[in-house]
Parts: C-alpha cells; structure tokens; sequence
C-alpha cells in the first residue's frame, strides 16, 4: 500500500490559492467558467455556494473511469467530461474557486462503501479501505469548511438519501446512512487539509486494483446497479 502522508489540520489560505498540482486555477477555460457562474455573486459565501452545486450536479459522479495516468486527475481534465469520481470531482471544484477569489483547499478521507458487497470490494481495496477519497474545504468566514461535492442529485436519489447542500458555517459530509437507515458511507479517517492534489492519492487511483482489474470493478459496479448478486 502506498504510504499516506497526513495533511496540516490547518493551511493558510494565502497557500490555497492560485494554480496547484491538479488544480488549475489560472487555465483560461476554468477562469472562463469561473467568471461566467460567479459574476454577479456578491460575496464569497455565495461564490462558493453556486460553483459548489454546479460541479455537485453538472458532473455526474461515477465508479467507472479509466486513468490513463496522473494528468486524468486535474480540474482541466473534467472541462471536456461528464462524469467523475470524488477526486476529480474536489480538483475541478477546488480550481474554479480558487479562481473566483476563494481560498480552497483539498481533503482526503478513508471511506467505507457500505452500498458496496464487503467481501467483494475488498478484491479491489485493501480491508476494504478506499483510503485517498477527496472533498474540499473552502476558507469562509476565517475558518475551513469541509464540503463534498460527490454525490450528484441522481446519485444522490438512487441511493435512497438527502443530497449534501452547502453550508458556509459546518461541514458538509457524504451521508453515513440513506432517509430508510441502510449504511451507505463510514468515515474511517480524515488526513487532513492539502494546497495541492497529493503525490500519494494520485498513486493509490493509478495503482491499486479498481484500476488494474478496471473490468472486473467495472463488472462488480454493474451487477450491484442492476440488484443481481454480487
């Protein structure tokens, strides 16, 4: 297993700003969008708010992405996607804020999927551990804030549970349970903050077995879409 290198519990924001490893903040076209979707947004909570809906439900989110290597994981990648997974996802949405004047910062998690058949998925993630899932945390009202963008509305509503709105005032986590209490996510851990998408994260998505074995995770996600045995 690749090693996690733990991020800062706090960054300053002048380090969250700007381009970054994965996070092209000054690329023309993320500036561009950026620009067109917070124009008349009269502050940074509201600047935060509605790129963070955009990216949530623009992009669907998804299993089922095959990496070609380390660039697939920027925010430059997703402008010509429809689709995403959570670290693309946080990249693309940590660089649009950024450029619209907010200080944004990535964070990874260890997760649990409970939608997904522990005795399968841990063909495909060590014990089980999705060790690198990525959100972001917006520098508001002098403090971070955790948000994460994953779920999409349709996602959100196929897994029976509440879509995670924007909150500038606390964090905003993917659901542990949906509306009729089946367990969907388990936070294991939080690594902390991070001003840039982190070497160890990239090298957990490219080498670990959902992309070395892509077909068969590819077929595993099918048949638990469908409702036949995984």
């Amino acid at each position: 297993m690749n090693a996690v290198e733990r991020g800062a519990a706090w960054l300053e924001p002048s380090t969250c700003v700007g381009s970054s490893q994965g996070i092209e903040a000054d690329h023309p076209r993320i500036r561009a969008v950026a620009a067109e979707l917070t124009g008349s947004a009269p502050s940074a909570v509201e600047k935060a708010r509605v790129l963070f809906e955009y990216v949530r439900d623009r992009w669907k989110y998804s299993y089922r992405v095959r990496l070609r290597g380390p660039e697939d994981i920027s925010a430059r990648v997703m402008l010509d996607r429809d689709d995403g997974f959570c670290i693309q996802k946080a990249a693309l949405l940590a660089a649009l804020a950024r450029a619209a004047g907010v200080p944004t910062a990535l964070c990874f998690q260890t997760i649990r999927d409970r939608t997904l058949p522990r005795e399968r998925i841990e063909e495909f993630f060590p014990e089980g551990l999705m060790v690198g899932h990525g959100l972001v945390a917006f520098h508001l009202g002098g403090r971070w804030v955790r948000q994460d963008p994953t779920h999409d509305r349709r996602t959100a509503e196929r897994l029976g549970c509440d879509v995670v709105e924007f909150s500038p005032e606390r964090d905003q986590l993917l659901p542990e349970r949906s509306r009729s209490g089946h367990p969907l996510i388990e936070i294991v851990d939080d690594h902390g903050l991070y001003a840039q998408v982190c070497d160890w994260a990239i090298a957990h998505c490219l080498t670990w077995p959902w992309q070395t074995k892509f077909e068969d995770w590819c077929a595993l996600i099918r048949e638990v879409a469908s409702g036949r045995p995984a």
